[in-house]
């Protein structure tokens, strides 16, 4: 090929280039680590916008190189921070009933630091790793484990948390701390509510689907039990040191909003799913645009791959049922006056 030479002489020209910007990289990771020990002895915090600002106004045409830079930057405070936690935390032995895709997650993410046991029907009784165990039955889980997630599917979650209850009142076990992760929380509260007081019980939400990297970015909302807000203390022990973000709520206003923030879009994706499936999917490749391809991307990635079970309890509680009238109420009105509902003349 003509200029195949001139080329390969240019390219090892980025190569060098590109190797000092590796040195560079790592002298200012350096300095980064330098600056978080100072930031933790004076617990400042790892964020600051305005610098941030500073750093990208300065950047100018590499404004989008210089983003990534920082979030690998902050990235990395995080870690150094959590590393840090974990290493002055006690070890303990959290027990997960249920192993799908969070009960796999939250398992990965505690054996860094803590003894995981496990209990699922589907899994025999092996040892999985040296800090994660197959337990045979839930009552030799409750006996192994301080800590007890119940992860089960939604329709499972309060079956499950009366189940332990009575394991713990037949055994007569004393300090555990048991909370769920379920998506709704009416049913499992009413469960928890009815444990003895010898045992700390607390609803939990985490924000999030079954695959993440960096628990600083991502939110857990923690439900004290009515009469033992302390008892949620214990639980926010356990997340706090991985970095989550934690936000206590009142259960009441959990369902409230979760109704509105994740089965809102479930219903709506599932009228959309109905609804483009008598259209020709080619068709529909070449006209979709931004707005289409968005939701029909959400529509394939959450609706389509999540449990049917799942999808069933969010759509028939009270909450949505009521949700669902007033749906049907809008399309009422946009089918009939539809200027009533987009102000139009």
């Amino acid at each position: 090929m003509p200029y195949e030479s001139e080329i390969w002489e240019l390219r090892k020209e980025i190569d060098k280039i590109d190797g000092e910007i590796i040195k560079l990289l790592e002298k200012r990771f350096q300095i980064v680590n330098e600056i978080w020990k100072i930031k933790k002895k004076t617990k400042t915090n790892i964020l600051d916008k305005t610098r941030e600002r500073e750093i990208l106004e300065r950047a100018g045409t590499y404004r989008a190189v210089f983003e990534k830079i920082l979030e690998l930057s902050v990235d990395f405070q995080h870690k150094l921070l959590v590393d840090s936690r974990l290493r002055t935390q006690p070890r303990t032995t959290i027990g997960i009933v249920g192993y799908g895709k969070m009960g796999k997650l939250f398992a990965k993410l505690f054996s860094k630091h803590h003894i995981v046991n496990i209990f699922d029907i589907k899994y025999p009784q092996y040892e999985t790793n040296n800090q994660i165990f197959i337990k045979r039955s839930l009552a030799q889980l409750v006996h192994d484990s301080k800590y007890i997630m119940i992860a089960t599917s939604l329709p499972e979650v309060y079956k499950v948390a009366a189940r332990i209850r009575e394991i713990i009142r037949e055994k007569h076990f004393r300090d555990r701390v048991v909370f769920d992760i379920a998506t709704l929380k009416d049913k499992v509260i009413r469960e928890l509510s009815q444990y003895p007081e010898t045992i700390k019980v607390a609803s939990v939400h985490p924000m999030f689907g079954g695959y993440i990297k960096q628990p600083w970015r991502h939110k857990i909302l923690i439900m004290p039990i009515k009469g033992r807000e302390e008892d949620a203390l214990e639980v926010e022990k356990l997340f706090k040191p991985f970095g989550f973000e934690l936000v206590f709520v009142e259960p009441e206003d959990h369902d409230k909003y979760i109704t509105y923030t994740i089965t809102l879009p479930y219903l709506l994706g599932i009228l959309f799913k109905h609804i483009t499936k008598e259209a020709d999917s080619t068709q529909l490749s070449i006209y979709g645009g931004t707005s289409f391809n968005l939701f029909a991307s959400y529509v394939e990635d959450v609706v389509e791959k999540d449990a049917p079970d799942f999808i069933y309890e969010l759509l028939t509680n009270r909450r949505t049922k009521h949700l669902m009238e007033k749906t049907l109420n809008i399309l009422s009105l946009l089918y009939h006056e539809p200027s009533s509902i987009l102000g139009a003349k």
